[in-house]
């Protein structure tokens, strides 16, 4: 997961079927991940992860996430979204 953030700007998935349109990219030091849906609801799911945090995704001898270490992270991030959907229900996950 580490070696990620040393892979160059690029669009890694790309699904165009019929239920949605879904896109995974770096860029900018940025995963994103985005999520249109098709039909109905067509809600939309919007990922801006920044590289740095996958510096946080470490896991001790008992295999559990260090979560302190997660949340530590978490607050040196610069303010802004990390996931919002759009659509029949508004959700917004931030950092301020």
């Amino acid at each position: 997961l580490k070696q990620m953030k040393t892979l160059p700007d690029s669009e890694f998935v790309k699904v165009d079927s019929p239920d949605a349109f879904v896109t995974v990219n770096k860029k900018n030091g940025y995963f994103l991940v985005n999520v249109q849906e098709r039909g109905e609801g067509k809600n939309t799911v919007d990922v801006k992860l920044p590289v740095a945090l996958l510096d946080a995704f470490s896991v001790d001898a008992n295999n559990q996430l260090d979560v302190k270490a997660f949340i530590t992270k978490l607050g040196e991030l610069p303010a802004g979204d990390l996931v919002r959907v759009t659509g029949e229900a508004d959700v917004r996950i931030w950092v301020e």
